[in-house]
């Protein structure tokens, strides 16, 4: 499916849509498309991206469309990391979070285990949400940098 024919039907699923969670949703994973489109892609990558985007067609047909797109989607997101090396905005920001706050439970568990009624869980989840946090950020910034961020592509920096 063309990339085109994606955003056709995704932009009249947001004017039509009532639920303000799944229009947000929607513009965002538009945009997503529209940066793909303008980025420098081989024509072999733009090949495996339209062959991923087959996926698109059973979510736009039936019943359950919600789920099925939204499943699409992450679907999608997923091969544009492991394929193509690209992420979208706050990728490695996401995973930080979950990453920091499950090892700092962990950590405090084990090194604040004195405190009272799980408290030594919750301040080494804060820390390690902290710090997962900044690593997280400093690699999105990396992503920019080197051009394989979607949502900041500017100029062909891709070879």
């Amino acid at each position: 499916m063309k990339i085109e024919n994606v955003i056709e039907k995704l932009e009249s699923l947001v004017s039509e849509s009532p639920n303000n969670r799944v229009r947000k949703r929607n513009k965002k994973f538009l945009e997503v498309l529209e940066k793909l489109m303008e980025s420098p892609l081989t024509e072999m990558e733009m090949k495996k991206v339209e062959l991923a985007l087959d996926a698109f067609q059973d979510a736009f047909e039936g019943v359950f469309k919600r789920v099925k797109l939204k499943r699409a989607m992450i679907k999608f997101e997923t091969f544009l990391n492991e394929q193509l090396s690209l992420v979208t905005s706050g990728h490695y920001a996401r995973q930080g979070l979950i990453l920091g706050s499950s090892f700092g439970m962990l950590f405090g568990l084990v090194v604040f285990s004195h405190f009272e009624n799980s408290q030594g869980m919750l301040v080494g989840s804060f820390i390690g949400i902290v710090i997962g946090m900044v690593i997280g950020r400093q690699m999105d910034e990396k992503a920019v940098a080197e051009g394989l961020s979607l949502i900041h592509i500017s100029e062909p920096t891709r070879l």
